[in-house]
């Protein structure tokens, strides 16, 4: 009768005990919730609330047929159906944030993604801003050129454009300030004569000719 007394009171003492360890596990749960690790606080309360399931299947069979309840087989299978559940709702909360994880990075990663893209935008228009500056530095008034020299920088500058126009934008739209440039310094080299006119005729249909197949 002792040791049944000892039994039941090791018992009772045993279950103040886990309630006591649950109810901390519980605070330490919302703690992490608090302070951002949802994932940590959803696991540790999984956990909290598989030990009230075993527990309470436990209670119940122990009122069902006494302390010697551990070693029936109905109990055993139950319990290994509880504990792969409990098993397999842990294995999906870890997925859950994992998946949530992945989708979180790669959404970094589209984002550096764009932010790279953005700037290579920037620096290649800073890139072509200099070029177009530089290509027009030997035919603008700050050149050193002589106005033959220069004459001759933009027919070179027209006829470069002109034959890469058909494949790449950027000559493309550089054609119209390469026929000005041309235009204007083969007025002043040439006067208004004959030369003039003849660059002007041979501009004026390669204009047509880019407008029409715009």
């Amino acid at each position: 009768m002792l040791d049944k007394g000892n039994a039941i009171a090791a018992a009772m003492i045993a279950n103040e005990q886990n309630t006591l360890l649950q109810s901390d596990q519980s605070v330490q749960a919302r703690y992490l919730s608090a302070t951002g690790d949802q994932e940590g606080a959803d696991l540790l309360n999984q956990q909290v609330s598989a030990a009230q399931e075993i527990q309470q299947l436990q209670d119940n069979w122990r009122g069902f047929l006494g302390d010697n309840f551990a070693d029936n087989v109905t109990y055993q299978q139950q319990l290994a159906d509880l504990e792969k559940t409990q098993n397999a709702e842990r294995l999906q909360i870890q997925q859950e944030y994992q998946e949530k994880a992945l989708e979180a990075q790669k959404a970094a990663q589209e984002q550096a993604l764009e932010y790279q893209s953005e700037a290579n935008e920037k620096l290649e228009s800073v890139f072509d801003s200099l070029d177009t500056y530089e290509k027009g530095l030997t035919t603008s008034d700050a050149s050193p050129l002589s106005v033959a020299d220069q004459y001759k920088a933009a027919n070179d500058n027209l006829h470069t454009d002109y034959q890469a126009a058909g494949w790449e934008f950027d000559a493309l739209s550089a054609l119209q300030t390469d026929m000005q440039n041309f235009l204007s310094l083969s007025q002043k080299f040439n006067g208004g004569g004959a030369a003039y006119v003849s660059d002007f005729n041979m501009v004026q249909p390669s204009s047509r000719r880019w407008v029409a197949w715009i």
